[in-house]
């Protein structure tokens, strides 16, 4: 039954009414069940997120890091924080934790803790830093902020820590558009910001 109420709240052709009485629905079928939190929390907060709908969508964010932060989860549940932070438009204090987070994640590959996918997470989080700086007008730190991706992104780099190269091409992947890439992004920007 909660799938109904959850696929009648997606659904993008549904009324704001309907999709609002579906959520509260849901909700109280997740306060009987509290155990269904774990499948329906995230996919409600995307779903908000994606509607920007972000005060609405904080609750299930919360209650998703809270579960996920008590496991391995540390840096991905920080990068979540971060992502409500851009979300509310509070790029500094979102730009000031992405730093935290790239020393955090520079100093756990450097000691050997990083897990199996912290070297995508830390390349999207370069992507987030330099976007971050650019929307804060920041020209100087912008320009660092791709420098760093384009230090770390190399194959074979000799800096180190070593990170996967496939991590950062995934990464890239995920900004190209049609026969742009993020490389002809940062191209145009480094020209931009150059002048």
């Amino acid at each position: 039954m909660p799938i109904v109420f959850f696929q009648q709240f997606e659904k993008s052709g549904a009324s704001p009414a309907s999709q609002e009485e579906s959520l509260k629905n849901l909700s109280v079928i997740l306060q009987k069940y509290p155990a269904l939190h774990s499948k329906y929390d995230g996919k409600i907060a995307q779903t908000l997120i994606n509607k920007n709908q972000i005060d609405k969508a904080a609750p299930f964010v919360n209650a998703t890091l809270q579960r996920t932060s008590k496991d391995s989860f540390a840096n991905y549940s920080q990068f979540s924080k971060i992502t409500m932070l851009i979300g509310a438009n509070q790029n500094q204090q979102a730009l000031e934790l992405s730093t935290a987070l790239k020393n955090q994640l520079l100093t756990e590959k450097q000691n050997e803790l990083s897990k199996g996918g912290d070297d995508f997470l830390f390349a999207i989080n370069l992507l987030r830093i330099a976007f971050l700086e650019q929307a804060i007008g920041s020209e100087a730190n912008e320009v660092k902020a791709w420098q760093d991706w384009a230090l770390y992104s190399k194959t074979n780099s000799s800096i180190q820590p070593n990170f996967d190269a496939k991590a950062f091409a995934s990464a890239a992947q995920l900004f190209s558009d049609g026969e742009v890439s993020l490389a002809d992004y940062i191209d145009s920007r480094l020209k931009t910001l150059s002048k």
